[in-house]
């Protein structure tokens, strides 16, 4: 098993797609859909080597998320993940929802997780 990876998404959908796709090629998918809980466990010490984070969550936004993930693991490479086309601060880079497909995401991943 390749990962973990943190995937901070709220929409059941898109996180099961997700997590599918990952899951096949061979990655351990640590899901959350809180951005609360999420921000907890990572001042707990949860462990991941990349993070594809949502910026709409409920209680915790995104922007939070990613601000405490830096906080306590500044080297781990964090894509925002929304329907928007801006890149957020902190963050590692974007992806367009409206972009999104299944070999860009691995290529993105593999890119950072050889």
């Amino acid at each position: 098993m390749k990962g973990p990876i943190l995937l901070v998404e709220d929409s059941h959908l898109n996180s099961r797609l997700w997590e599918l796709v990952l899951s096949r090629n061979d990655y351990l998918v640590l899901s959350y859909d809180d951005g609360q809980k999420v921000i907890t466990d990572i001042e707990d010490g949860l462990q991941y080597k990349l993070a594809l984070v949502d910026l709409e969550l409920p209680n915790r936004g995104g922007d939070e998320v990613i601000k405490v993930s830096k906080e306590y693991n500044p080297q781990i490479p964090i894509y925002c993940v929304s329907g928007y086309l801006f890149k957020p601060p902190l963050a590692t880079g974007h992806i367009w929802r409206g972009d999104l497909n299944s070999e860009r995401l691995l290529g993105i991943i593999n890119s950072h997780l050889k």
